[in-house]
C-alpha cells in the first residue's frame, strides 16, 4: 500500500467508527424508552386492579378491573362538558352493541348536578363518581370525555380522548366491532350523525382522519335500494376548507 492511499483508508475507518457509535447510542435510547414504557405499564397494572368510587347515591363501591371476565371500557365524563352530552348516543350504542363482549362503566367527575344530568342524558350502563384525581391521572384520563379500554388483566389497552368524531369514531368502530350513530346536534347547523360533515371538524378537508371518517360514513350510509341511498347522500352537505 502506498503512502498516498493511507489517508483515505484511515478516513473511511473513522467514519465507520463514528457511524457505529451513533447507531449504538440510538439503539440504547430506544431500549431505554421501551424499558420505561414497560415499567409504567407494569406499575399501572399493579396499582389499578380496583378503583375506589361511589355510586350516584354516594355509596362506596369498588370497581374491579383485573380479573374481570371481559374487557372494560371506562368512560370518563363531566356534567359541564357539552361534548360529553353530544357523545351520549355513541357510548350508549357501544354498551348495547358490545353487550356480552365488553363492560362499559361510566366515571363522572364529581358534581352536585349528576342526578339531574343523568335524567336528561340517560346512560345504559353503570355510572360511578368520586374517583380520585390520582387514579384518573394513572389511567391517563386527561380530558372529558375520555374512553379507556382495560383488558381482563387490568392493563390499559387503548385510549380514545375526546368525543367520537373523525378518525376516532372509525377507529372505535373497527376496534370494538360496533356501528355508532355519531354525535348529537346542538343547533340546526351542528354536525350530526346524518352526514359526514362532522368528519372535518378541527382538521383540514383532506386530512387522513377526515378521509377515513368519510369512508366510515359511506359504509354506514349503504342501503338496499337506490332511493334510500340517494336520500342518505342528500343529507351530506358540501364541505369546505376552514
Amino acid at each position: 500500500m502506498s503512502v498516498e492511499e493511507a489517508p483515505p483508508i484511515r478516513l473511511g475507518i473513522v467514519r465507520l467508527l463514528v457511524a457505529a457509535v451513533v447507531l449504538s447510542a440510538a439503539v440504547n435510547v430506544i431500549l431505554a424508552l421501551r424499558s420505561r414504557q414497560a415499567s409504567a405499564s407494569a406499575a399501572l397494572t399493579d396499582h389499578i386492579r380496583n378503583i375506589a368510587a361511589k355510586t350516584v347515591d354516594m355509596r362506596p363501591e369498588m370497581i374491579g378491573l383485573a380479573g374481570a371476565p371481559i374487557p372494560t371500557l371506562l368512560y370518563v365524563f363531566a356534567t359541564t362538558c357539552d361534548w360529553c352530552a353530544r357523545n351520549s348516543s355513541n357510548i350508549n350504542a357501544i354498551a348495547a352493541g358490545a353487550a356480552g363482549r365488553l363492560r362499559v362503566v361510566g366515571i363522572a367527575i364529581p358534581s352536585p348536578d349528576l342526578r339531574d344530568y343523568l335524567r336528561h342524558n340517560p346512560m345504559r350502563f353503570p355510572v360511578f363518581t368520586g374517583v380520585s384525581q390520582e387514579v384518573l391521572t394513572q389511567l391517563g384520563a386527561t380530558e372529558t370525555p375520555d374512553s379507556i379500554l382495560i383488558d381482563p388483566l387490568g392493563r390499559v389497552e387503548r385510549r380514545w380522548p375526546g368525543a367520537y368524531v373523525g378518525g376516532t369514531l372509525l377507529d372505535i368502530e373497527q376496534t370494538l366491532h360496533v356501528i355508532l350513530p355519531g354525535i348529537s346536534p346542538v343547533t340546526t347547523n351542528a354536525p350530526t350523525a346524518q352526514g359526514p360533515q362532522y368528519c372535518f371538524q378541527g382538521a383540514g378537508e383532506y386530512s387522513p382522519g377526515a378521509v377515513l371518517c368519510f369512508g366510515g360514513w359511506l359504509r354506514r350510509c349503504r342501503a338496499g335500494t337506490w332511493t334510500r341511498l340517494r336520500r342518505c347522500a342528500a343529507r351530506a352537505p358540501k364541505t369546505s376548507r376552514r
